[in-house]
């Protein structure tokens, strides 16, 4: 399950406040042009950081894909185990 420590809620804020990620985050919405980048369909968008923060992954743009909530969902499951 996610990991609801008031570290954690810590380090999530300081990456999502990160002027790096937040300028790069409008670059990737962009470029999806509205589609999901792992399947195709037109959805409301997430930005997905392809390796985690956590494992070491950063924010530039080669790190970073526009995804619908469920292939999101899907692959941070499989990341972490849960499906």
């Amino acid at each position: 399950m996610w990991d609801n420590s008031a570290e954690a809620r810590r380090k999530s804020a300081a990456t999502y406040r990160d002027k790096t990620y937040r300028a790069n985050r409008l670059v990737i919405l962009r470029r999806a042009n509205g589609r999901c980048e792992e399947c195709g369909k037109r959805a409301r968008l997430e930005v997905d950081h392809i390796v985690p923060v956590s494992a070491g992954g950063g924010h530039d743009l080669a790190n970073l894909q526009a995804l619908c909530r469920a292939d999101h969902a899907r692959k941070t499951g499989e990341q972490h185990g849960w499906r």
